[in-house]
């Protein structure tokens, strides 16, 4: 892919919890990269992210990262990430799931353990 593409690829980092029908127990959640096809110098898209996350059975999604890969990132034949590169170039957009789950963050703005008798 030479330097000056008509289209770069965003990739994307969350952690998201697997809908009611999926390859994983509903409600599991797993780290994920979602890798994006977008025109060249674009902001990050995150909305067209968590939309490709939905279409692949993933809610909640939490995206906690993205950057721009490099136009050489192609050549780079590391799997898997080299087929979701290619995918997403030729279909657009492209998902990798982690296997292995992670426990769910503590709420937000409350403290982790609460103080007995505070309220």
């Amino acid at each position: 892919m030479s330097h000056d593409a008509p289209y770069e690829i965003h990739m994307y980092a969350a952690v998201a919890r697997m809908g009611a029908d999926g390859r994983y127990p509903a409600g599991e959640q797993h780290p994920l990269l979602v890798f994006l096809k977008q025109a060249p110098d674009s902001e990050h898209d995150f909305d067209a992210a968590a939309d490709v996350a939905l279409r692949n059975g993933w809610v909640d999604a939490d995206f906690t990262k993205a950057g721009t890969l490099p136009a050489d990132a192609g050549e780079n034949h590391v799997e898997p990430f080299h087929g979701c590169y290619m995918a997403a170039v030729r279909d657009g957009d492209a998902i990798l799931v982690y296997d292995t789950p992670v426990k769910e963050a503590p709420p937000k703005n409350k403290p982790a353990n609460p103080e007995p008798g505070v309220h």
